[in-house]
């Protein structure tokens, strides 16, 4: 189509086509389909997304449709098709999916989760419950970005903190919830950024946007520039960001995600506090500091609810407790800035862990046992000064590229060879050491912790040992003389994206992580309640030392590690394409870089030599067996021939596959594609088989209940002729379902089904004659049919839950009134006026009882009209005029029924029929059961691991993210693993998760 030739004409859309591979090839090809607003590109299952800068028409709703139950590759190179495929594997798999996006920060990976969540939210079910989730999932993105994020030089919308969202699904494919797990919050932007960037999003929306009785009741003016902690970098806007309409949706997404106003204002009450906390002066030196802006000051006082000379003496004197004994300790106008610096990031990250457990709280699923997880999380950063939280994100970037190259690179390469495929190894740059560096045992963040382990430890001397230790490792750069002397001495690393020097200054206090003595009790003892929950007083009680940041972010990350190997994962390479953030530019040397060091031409490599399927032989002989009559319906020899079979019958090119030892490798997608295309034939096959036999059994059970409710309808209410009580019921005696006129019946008014077909006639009142016509009637309707079985022409359409009441006489004749709402009643006249009556009652019970909650289309319900029988007279209206049937006996005539009019009135005369009492009884009414049944919950289908072991909460500990376990402190705790980094994990009160071991004991 012309959407392909232009996206050719532009480049390959999978950079396995291409003629020659290199990465200048590669790089041509991106920068013209870059150029051509074409920002996607494959490798094979791998999607490459470059950052536009700008937004195109390509993700609304048609798009989405267009994507919709496609295979990938069937449609150009998009980021739903990636969402796409995880969704339809989690369908036929029954394997939870994740989708790893990785990039440098300002590449547009949280634009590209958006999109994925957007994708699986348009495609999945539309109920109540279900939309009522799927917009809390949606809200999510607003309060964590407005919370989360900040302008950097690089991303305008950059997060600053990692995230891996889970969507929960249940069995029916439906979103039933969310989870999410976050990984370190880049505090120190609360209280200082860099030139031409910002602090988090919500304080500028907070001024901007909230009312002038909300800025006031915190103390707050509507001016950024006068707080320190937003003013300091020269930057307090966004291009094409309004920070007041953001202010909005954040408000609003709160409420669609469940938070209530009260714990809102706690909110807002915070980030006043961290606010007026910024503004704070000292004047004074040595041991007499002092707070020189009482205003100030009283403001914190009132929002913290505690009195003022205890905040200020909290901010220039430390409680030290040093053997057994306890003194306060001032400090000098530099410790008091850091003491206010430290209160105001304690503040902030608390709220926003306790922001992220909130979410959890209102939309986590803990019964669902699939999901799709989407990780955003921060990109590698490379800037003028880097820190400590530099080196944690570039450490979760190496582990991520670790798992990129383990599963797309190493481990594919392997299993060729372990399957006994010929194969010739690609060589790639293998990453493990640089992480090994970092986490390793003797690696940085080892040589860290033990250097806050000492009392004279500084950031000076931890650069030192660093040198000395190592100094000899390949990945690391040792500092220069002149760095190791002055405060902010830097060292080196040789990351896979590239070297960056890492400036010590603030290391060894970042890593401790901890509140004084005096600013925990100030918090712990808050007369703000909001506040004082969030820092209850037994969490800090413990005489033991905390874990250190290091090794919170290194077991989070070595959880998040685990997660993603359980899951079969898709991959989104996003690439920055200029530094300028600018549309329609591409930095050739930044674009040549990022090619190179996210292996895009290794991968290319790989994946060209490969297989792009493989499955094991028992997998895949269940899933494509029906497409041969040789494995299908039951296969009796070896899974393994079983695979080749398959093969063979679909006349596969034995070139186009390899069958390993376990497992059957196809080359090429086309050929996975015609698999598939083929299974679903030989499933709509099956399944019309099915469908034929179903309707067959539905149609015998549907006779079987017109029978039973010919007696309750007509035994003792009116006379029958002799031939009608035993007659079988054939319902479509004319084979209408077979004809021209049904299917225009179906293409018209959607029917599907055809209950009853025979000759009637409809009756004239006016002259007093019958006209022959033919009956259908459907699973909506009642259709009168003109001229005759082969008559194009719908005369008359009466929808059966419209009808009020069908009448009768108590004679033996087979005249019968259908009154409808609309005041047009009709008069048939037929032989089978039983079975007619009886089906049409028995559709509108099975219209009311699949209406009725809790009950299915099994004619359980009750009729929406009644059945009525006259001794001799019945009132018939239409809109033109209003007449009266009579009835008359004349046994002379014999079965027959003669029908004439005069003036107003139609008389029908009749024969004699059988007592009214004659053939089959009524049925006798069910008598009700006092038992109730209701659905027995079950456990999942997680295996539960054996405990090792129970010990008891030493204090209570409150979980830090979604995958942790809180408890309170005497709580047991069965213990099911334990690690040497000191993260176990185990189950308390039904619930299971990690903790740290130094809070409990056995």
């Amino acid at each position: 189509n012309r959407k392909e030739r232009m996206a050719f004409k532009h480049g390959v859309d999978d950079l396995v086509l291409l003629e020659s591979i290199s990465e200048e090839a590669i790089f041509s090809t991106l920068k013209s389909r870059y150029n051509a607003n074409l920002i996607y590109t494959y490798i094979g299952q791998v999607l490459i997304a470059i950052n536009p800068y700008q937004m195109f028409p390509i993700y609304a709703s048609n798009t989405i449709k267009a994507y919709q139950d496609r295979y990938i590759f069937e449609e150009p190179p998009h980021v739903f098709s990636i969402a796409e495929h995880a969704y339809r594997s989690l369908l036929n798999e029954g394997q939870n999916q994740c989708i790893i996006i990785t990039g440098e920060s300002g590449s547009g990976k949280t634009e590209t989760s958006k999109f994925i969540m957007k994708y699986i939210a348009a495609v999945t079910g539309k109920s109540t419950s279900v939309q009522r989730v799927k917009d809390q999932i949606l809200e999510s993105n607003p309060v964590l970005e407005a919370f989360g994020n900040a302008k950097t030089v690089q991303n305008n919308n950059s997060s600053r903190f990692g995230k891996y969202f889970e969507i929960q699904f249940n069995y029916g494919g439906d979103p039933i919830g969310g989870r999410i797990t976050n990984y370190l919050l880049e505090k120190s932007r609360v209280v200082q950024q860099s030139p031409n960037e910002r602090n988090f999003h919500i304080f500028y929306q907070l001024l901007s946007g909230a009312s002038s009785q909300e800025k006031s009741s915190v103390f707050l003016s509507g001016n950024v520039k006068d707080y320190q902690y937003l003013n300091q970098s020269g930057c307090t806007t966004v291009d094409g960001m309004n920070d007041a309409q953001e202010w909005k949706a954040t408000r609003k997404a709160m409420e669609v995600i469940g938070i209530p106003d009260s714990e809102q204002q706690g909110l807002l009450r915070i980030l006043a506090l961290v606010l007026h906390f910024g503004n704070l002066k000292f004047t004074g030196s040595g041991d007499n500091v002092k707070v020189s802006n009482k205003d100030v000051l009283g403001h914190i006082s009132k929002l913290l609810g505690q009195p003022a000379d205890a905040i200020e003496k909290a901010l220039t004197s430390r409680t030290i407790s040093a053997g057994g004994q306890t003194m306060h300790v001032v400090v000098d106008n530099d410790g008091a800035i850091n003491t206010r610096d430290a209160i105001a990031k304690a503040l902030y990250s608390t709220m926003f862990d306790w922001l992220i457990q909130r979410i959890n709280t209102s939309i986590c699923d803990d019964t669902s046992e699939f999901n799709i997880g989407v990780l955003d999380i921060y990109g590698f950063e490379i800037f003028v000064n880097n820190s400590f939280e530099q080196l944690c994100i570039n450490y979760v970037n190496e582990k991520l590229q670790q798992i990129f190259i383990d599963l797309t690179l190493k481990l594919e390469q392997e299993e060729y060879v372990s399957e006994g495929i010929k194969w010739e190894n690609v060589d790639y740059f293998n990453n493990k050491p640089c992480v090994d560096l970092i986490e390793g045992k003797k690696g940085i963040f080892d040589f860290l912790d033990e250097e806050c382990l000492f009392p004279k430890g500084t950031d000076e001397s931890f650069l030192v040992k660093l040198d000395q230790q190592c100094g000899s490792n390949k990945y690391y750069i040792k500092s220069d003389a002149k760095g190791v002397k002055g405060k902010g001495g830097t060292f080196g690393m040789t990351h896979y994206a590239g070297v960056v020097r890492y400036n010590v200054d603030g290391f060894l206090e970042k890593n401790r992580d901890t509140l004084f003595l005096d600013l925990q009790t100030l918090l712990q003892t808050s007369g703000d309640g909001f506040i004082k929950s969030l820092f209850p007083a037994d969490v800090y009680t413990s005489k033991k030392r905390p874990p250190t940041a290091g090794i919170q972010f290194r077991n989070q990350v070595t959880g998040l590690v685990t997660t993603l190997r359980t899951c079969h994962p898709h991959y989104i390479r996003c690439i920055r394409p200029n530094p300028k953030k600018a549309p329609n530019l591409v930095d050739d040397d930044l674009t040549r870089n990022q090619i190179k060091y996210l292996g895009l031409l290794e991968n290319v490599r790989v994946r060209r030599a490969g297989y792009a399927y493989r499955q094991t032989f028992e997998k895949f002989l269940h899933r494509f067996r029906i497409v041969s009559t040789k494995t299908f319906p039951k296969w009796s020899g070896s899974p393994k021939d079983g695979a080749d079979t398959i093969m063979k019958e679909c006349c596969i090119e034995r070139n186009q596959y390899e069958l390993g030892k376990t497992k059957i490798f196809i080359r090429n997608p086309q050929t996975l594609f015609t698999l598939e295309e083929q299974r679903l034939q030989k499933l709509h096959d099956v399944m019309k088989i099915i469908q034929k036999r179903w309707r067959d059994c539905r149609g015998k059970a549907f006779a079987r209940r017109v029978k039973q409710a010919i007696p309750d309808l007509f035994y003792g209410n009116k006379q029958r002729r002799p031939h009608s009580i035993y007659r079988e019921l054939k319902g479509d005696y004319l084979s209408v379902a077979n004809t021209k006129i049904f299917r225009t019946i179906k293409s018209k008014h959607h029917e599907s089904r055809v209950y009853f077909s025979d000759k009637i006639q409809i009756v004239d009142l006016k002259k007093g004659k019958a006209q022959k016509k033919v009956a259908v009637v459907t699973e909506k309707s009642l259709y009168v049919i003109g001229g005759g079985i082969l008559g194009k022409k719908i005369e008359l359409r009466i929808s059966i839950p419209e009808i009020t009441s069908i009448e009768l006489s108590r004679f033996a004749d087979g005249v019968f009134v259908v009154k409808c709402g609309d005041g047009n009643d009709e008069v048939f006249e037929t032989d089978k006026k039983t079975e007619m009556i009886g089906a049409v009652y028995e559709i509108s019970s099975e219209c009311s009882a699949s209406a009725s909650p809790g009950k299915g289309a099994s004619g359980s319900g009750v009729a929406t009209f009644d059945v009525r029988f006259h001794d001799s007279k019945i009132d018939v209206k239409n809109k033109k005029s209003a007449r009266s049937i009579e009835w008359k006996k004349d046994d002379s005539i014999g079965e027959i029924t003669k029908i004439s009019s005069k003036g107003s009135t139609t008389t029908v005369v009749t024969g004699g029929g059988l007592d009214k009492n004659a053939g089959p009884k009524k049925r006798a009414k069910p008598q009700k059961s006092e038992k109730t049944r209701q659905i027995q919950k079950t456990s999942g289908n997680a295996d539960k691991m054996e405990v090792i072991c129970q010990v008891v909460a030493k204090t209570t500990y409150n979980a830090r993210n979604a995958r942790e376990l809180s408890f309170k402190q005497g709580d047991v705790i069965d213990v099911t693993q334990k690690s040497s980094s000191g993260q176990w994990q185990g189950t308390c009160k039904g619930k299971t998760g990690s903790f740290p071991a130094l809070y409990v004991e056995q």
